[in-house]
């Protein structure tokens, strides 16, 4: 909502990812505010315990933790990972974040290093500064863990041009508009 200039999410500054989550529900206490980072990989394993139904072995291996066990005060030892592939961004953009420090890496782009402790408006970009090069290190490491940046991207463009072939090619979906979202593949974002 222009912040920092910008006006739509093809970023992973606070204010595109830091989204609030409200959860309630029997046994959890009122008006009780956890800060501990959420993903959506931690919805599907608090919809399997808020419904009682049972974990199948295929589970077994998903990252995500009860939202019921965070608000109970379970601090869970990991990153929070964040993509974003939108055919109206220039570049891929990963994120981790783990303790204080995000790490944001793109795809064309030079990486970014914020420690959001001390600097919670991302206004300092850690990256380049040599006393924070094993920070860097360490974090791109973090998200390595996790996945490999460019084989994800290119997934992820391999699949939105069999969906942009199935629609017709380019010109047909183009020719649909944006209808004020994401734009077309190759259409220029009218931020105006």
């Amino acid at each position: 909502m222009g912040q920092k200039g910008m006006f739509r999410k093809c970023s992973m500054v606070e204010e595109s990812v830091g989204i609030p989550m409200i959860f309630s529900g029997a046994g959890l206490g009122s008006g009780h505010t956890v800060h501990t980072p959420t993903q959506l990989l931690d919805v599907f394993p608090t919809i399997l315990r808020s419904t009682g139904v049972a974990v199948c072995d295929e589970d077994t291996e998903l990252l995500g933790t009860p939202l019921q066990q965070i608000a109970a005060g379970d601090r869970p030892e990991r990153a929070i990972i964040s993509e974003q592939h939108s055919a109206g961004c220039r570049s891929a953009i990963f994120m981790a974040r783990k303790d204080n420090f995000k790490y944001v890496h793109y795809i064309d782009y030079p990486a970014q290093l914020f420690d959001l402790e001390s600097d919670p408006f991302e206004s300092n970009d850690l990256a380049t500064q040599p006393e924070f090069a094993s920070t860097l290190c360490a974090m791109e490491a973090v998200l390595g863990e996790y996945l490999d940046p460019e084989r994800v991207d290119a997934t992820a463009k391999a699949d939105q041009q069999v969906r942009l072939d199935a629609a017709g090619g380019y010109a047909a979906v183009a020719a649909q508009g944006s209808h004020g979202y994401t734009p077309a593949p190759g259409e220029k974002p009218d931020f105006g």
